[in-house]
């Protein structure tokens, strides 16, 4: 029962404290989180689509650990992307193919890692 008089109960001051201390920690993670993750995303492609790019000399570089090879290309506005796929056994026929179309086209840099 209210009596006249009596203030009105306030809400407490440390909830509004601990709400604010919430959002705080939450965006600074979040802003954290931007320079600490990968800028670079990785693309999963079909191992004939990146036959594909590699005879359209848009790859730069390839990376061929046992099957999985993982990719840079390059597209019209000179963006970079790395991207992934697997592929066979790499043998000599593999990596002789693995030339652009065009002979004016630079070659892709291929490395094996182990």
């Amino acid at each position: 029962m209210k009596t006249y008089g009596q203030r009105p109960r306030k809400f407490p001051r440390w909830i509004f404290i601990a709400f604010a201390v919430a959002i705080l920690a939450i965006l600074s993670f979040v802003g954290l989180w931007q320079f600490v993750a990968p800028t670079e995303r990785h693309v999963v492609v079909a191992f004939s689509d990146f036959v594909a790019e590699v005879h359209a000399g848009q790859v730069d570089e390839i990376k061929i650990r046992d099957r999985e090879i993982t990719f840079r290309t390059h597209d019209a506005n000179g963006r970079t992307v790395t991207k992934e796929t697997v592929g066979p056994a790499p043998d000599q026929a593999l990596v002789a193919s693995l030339k652009p179309d065009d002979p004016d086209k630079p070659l892709p840099k291929i490395y094996f890692e182990k």
